[in-house]
């Protein structure tokens, strides 16, 4: 007696065949990004992507669980970004004329699906309280298909939102850009922080706007394995048309 077995097993015994590989999200490191308003004394643009500060290593191709898992010191101004004070007196950043900071960052490649922005907000630890007012609290991110952020992919996505820092170590924040809402062809973006925390929760602060560190995840693309064993499902379908 022959066992007949369906196409759809058969499908099903070439995916068991298949190696298991995960398809988490995983981090991209950006390069030190440009800016419009100069760091202040004791802080550097570095300071946003170079890792110092953060209880583990966050580099490209690190998993999005591990990144999340990491915390950010925010022990010293040289471990972060932060303007300074535009009207040299406690008050609004923004309400004294403090220019938005907008940073460019080149991503040292290109990438697909990029879905998220990680940020580890600001809050470093001064004059015996906790300046979380300082941090971001809402920004804009543009997308672009070259390192010179000249030509944009899709539409600018507009009042993201982070947390407000209210202790250290800081944990990490992921932001999705909407629900499916992912961005191809990807080199370089432009994060603009709209407005801090200044009136707003508790600490002090809000007479300048600081980060502390910042990393962007994709989703990989399917593997060699997974790809192989879809190509052999086709492949069995046609065989047994």
């Amino acid at each position: 007696m022959k066992t007949h077995i369906a196409v759809s097993s058969i499908a099903a015994l070439a995916l068991l065949a298949v190696p298991c590989v995960s398809q988490a999200a995983t981090i991209i490191q950006p390069n030190t990004p440009t800016s419009n308003v100069a760091a202040d004394a004791g802080s550097t643009n570095a300071g946003l992507v170079n890792g110092i500060g953060l209880s583990a290593s966050v580099t490209t191709g690190t998993d999005t669980a591990t990144a999340l898992a990491a915390t950010h010191a925010n022990g010293t101004l040289s471990q972060a970004y932060v303007t300074n004070d535009p009207g040299a007196v406690d008050g609004d950043y923004y309400a004294q004329g403090g220019a938005p900071p907008v940073f460019t960052f080149t991503l040292g490649g290109t990438f697909n699906d990029v879905e998220s922005i990680l940020v580890w907000n600001y809050s470093q630890t001064a004059g015996g309280g906790v300046p979380s007012r300082n941090g971001a609290r809402t920004f804009d991110l543009q997308f672009f298909s070259d390192a010179a952020a000249t030509t944009q992919v899709g539409a600018t996505i507009s009042g993201l939102t982070l947390a407000q820092s209210l202790t250290t170590p800081q944990i990490a924040q992921q932001v999705f850009f909407g629900a499916g809402v992912n961005f191809d062809g990807v080199q370089s973006a432009r994060m603009t922080v709209t407005d801090n925390y200044f009136g707003m929760g508790g600490g002090a602060g809000g007479d300048r706007v600081g980060l502390a560190e910042v990393r962007f995840s994709q989703v990989p693309e399917p593997s060699a394995a997974l790809l192989g064993g879809l190509g052999a499902l086709a492949l069995l379908r046609r065989r047994r048309a």
